[in-house]
């Protein structure tokens, strides 16, 4: 339980509270902040004042505001008349009703959650994160923004998707327990085709590694290949057996985890 709230009604007061005080942390939604820091959480910052609740159509980019919840995510508007964001918002459909009431973009982006239903899509989409510190605004891609210690992320404002990308084709597909549950692995795809062709190939996985990534070594094994191809199947499995040993927790040890995103990345192909 917090012994000490704040509620700052600018960014740069928050941002200036966040660097004097010890141990503070930003409180959006609070989901995940609830679930990971009960006992270390005692003195909150609340960013309920500060105005990051939007969805708009900016020159080539759908901006989110970091405190728009799952829920106002998926019945935006101008984020329904996109396609590039369709699964985007099918994965908002997949969360509970009462975690999506709450759950914020930033959140989201800000937990560098292993297992999250969303930031495979904001790697595939090459989203940006804008965040302010101490020494100003700084705007960098979701990939730089998830290789940055959670102490140097400071606070986001707005995450940038693209939105001017055609023709593309954009999918993914997760593997969970239930329903309800966290994935255990979420696959995510995006590449442009050229006939049978894929061109310019982002592959992302969550849940195979200690945060979501993007697999090169796999993009560059697909690159250039039909996706009717009879020999796909056979080079992903080839190709992930060659990289990193993926982690082993309570939900399944690195081999299975990696045949799980091999036959999730063979489906979301074969719908090509």
């Amino acid at each position: 339980m917090s012994s000490e709230f704040y509620i700052p009604e600018t960014v740069s007061e928050a941002v200036n509270l966040k660097e004097t005080l010890k141990r503070a942390f930003y409180l959006g939604g609070g989901t995940i902040l609830n679930a990971w820091t009960k006992k270390s959480a005692k003195k909150l910052i609340s960013l309920h004042k500060l105005g990051l609740k939007s969805i708009e159509r900016q020159t080539g980019f759908i901006s989110i505001g970091a405190m728009t919840t799952l829920t106002e995510l998926f019945n935006g508007g101008v984020m329904k008349d996109n396609y590039p964001l369709e699964e985007i918002l099918k994965s908002c459909k997949i969360v509970s009703k009462n975690i999506r009431n709450m759950a914020t973009v930033g959140g989201v982006l800000g937990s560098r959650y292993t297992r999250s239903d969303f930031l495979p899509l904001f790697l595939v989409l090459e989203a940006e994160v804008v965040s302010i510190t101490s020494e100003g605004e700084r705007r960098e891609s979701v990939e730089d923004f998830l290789m940055r210690p959670p102490s140097k992320s400071g606070l986001i404002t707005n995450i940038l998707v693209k939105e001017d990308r055609e023709p593309f084709f954009f999918k993914s597909a997760r593997f969970a327990r239930n329903s309800n549950d966290l994935p255990v692995i979420k696959m995510a795809v995006f590449y442009t085709p050229l006939g049978t062709t894929m061109t310019d190939l982002k592959i992302a996985a969550g849940g195979l590694y200690d945060k979501p990534v993007r697999l090169y070594e796999l993009e560059e094994a697909l690159e250039g290949k039909n996706y009717d191809d009879d020999k796909i199947s056979s080079l992903i499995g080839e190709t992930l057996n060659q990289m990193a040993p993926a982690r082993t927790d309570l939900r399944g040890n690195g081999d299975f985890k990696k045949a799980v995103a091999a036959s999730l990345l063979e489906d979301i192909i074969a719908a090509s």
